[in-house]
């Protein structure tokens, strides 16, 4: 069985391994007024179009996941041929949705694959699972690593699927946030209260920043430096 692995941008996998083990990348879009920006875990390219485009309205910024619409049509014109069975890992939906949108997908993917999969040959049913890691940025990355592993010893889609499942709850990722301003704005559109104006101004002032964990589903300062 050809197993795929699906990751999306927010997960923090260099470009290079994401080539060397062929996963494929949901992208996510960063839009400000009429600029938009497609991430495909290109750190020079992200960074110069935050310099150069954004400036000083970074603040306002808002990122977008692929549309319900556009994973399906990812899937049926380059995966549901290429794979018998992918995995689908994403961030916490608790802060994307990317999970939701993909979820949501997965169902007309499953009810429309199989004139494409005739078409090129295969007569096997297509499976496809979608996991929520339940954290984000380098806490996706365990997930990814161990199913990259698991894919490269020959285990089935449900073995991964277990395994994944069983992942999720146990993984960490902690971030520091380099600009207080911008934590509170981004919470604060996700109806987040955790980073009030008064933390993030004396913060800013004392250059005190928070350590944020992702974990089960929840983001939230877990300490201080």
């Amino acid at each position: 069985m050809r197993v795929g692995l699906v990751v999306d941008s927010a997960c923090d996998l260099p470009a290079d391994f994401l080539r060397a083990h062929a996963i494929t990348l949901l992208p996510i879009s960063v839009r400000s007024d009429l600029i938009s920006f497609e991430d495909r875990r290109d750190p020079g390219a992200t960074l110069r179009f935050f310099r150069e485009q954004l400036g000083d309205r970074a603040h306002h910024a808002e990122s977008e996941p692929l549309g319900v619409a556009q994973v399906h049509e990812l899937f049926l014109r380059e995966l549901v041929t290429r794979y018998d069975a992918v995995i689908v890992l994403t961030i916490t939906a608790s802060r994307s949705k990317i999970y939701e949108n993909t979820l949501k997908a997965s169902f007309s993917i499953l009810k429309d694959y199989r004139p494409i999969r005739q078409a090129a040959g295969y007569d096997t049913p297509f499976q496809m699972r979608v996991i929520d890691t339940q954290t984000l940025f380098a806490g996706q990355v365990p997930s990814a690593w161990e199913a990259v592993r698991m894919i490269g010893s020959g285990a089935s889609a449900a073995q991964i699927r277990e395994r994944m499942e069983f992942l999720a709850p146990q993984s960490y990722g902690y971030f520091l946030p380099r600009d207080l301003y911008y934590l509170r704005a981004r919470a604060q559109k996700r109806g987040d209260r955790s980073v009030g104006w008064f933390s993030a101004t004396l913060g800013s002032a004392l250059d005190i920043k928070p350590v944020v964990r992702g974990w089960r589903k929840t983001t939230e300062p877990v300490g201080k430096v």
